[in-house]
């Protein structure tokens, strides 16, 4: 889904769609909002409210991605489309390099996503479990590595955009 948002960003039509004009007219005004955008990239998006890398990556798959950045996340909200930065300690250099390195590594020495303990205190029965047990069956639910290989093998590219992009 939401690499479909993405290539519906970067222009393509969706397929079997009649648009109204009004709703034509709006996506029309997202994409000149989102002109960055470009299929199979993820980009790191400089503006006036700071740094963000756009991964269309979907929940999980940035939650992963997220356990993994450390000091250079700028915020601690998982998003379906993108990730905080901290502008002071993070540029596309360091997104590609940290890409380039969670590329490299077995899905099983990721860290674990901090919704993963969200979620275990919310399982079914989860005071009869061991804590460990319930922050494992979270975990897996959580777990996407696919989708982290898809967002950390695309190219990343990064761009400049003015308020409300």
């Amino acid at each position: 889904m939401c690499d479909a948002i993405r290539n519906v960003l970067a222009g393509a039509d969706p397929s079997g769609v009649t648009l109204t004009t009004r709703a034509s007219a709006s996506l029309d005004e997202r994409r000149e909002q989102f002109d960055w955008v470009r299929p199979g990239h993820t980009a790191v998006v400089a503006d006036d409210s700071g740094l963000t890398w756009w991964t269309f990556g979907g929940l999980h798959a940035n939650a992963g991605i997220m356990a993994a950045m450390g000091p250079m996340l700028g915020g601690s909200k998982v998003d379906n489309l993108a990730i905080k930065l901290d502008p002071d300690r993070a540029d596309a250099a360091s997104v590609r390099e940290l890409a380039r390195r969670i590329a490299r590594c077995d899905a099983e020495s990721m860290p674990q996503p901090s919704i993963a303990e969200e979620l275990a205190t919310k399982l079914k029965f989860a005071d009869c479990l061991p804590e460990t047990v319930a922050l494992g069956i979270a975990a897996a639910r959580v777990s996407d590595p696919e989708g982290i290989a898809g967002v950390v093998n695309e190219p990343v590219d990064i761009a400049y955009a003015t308020q409300g992009s």
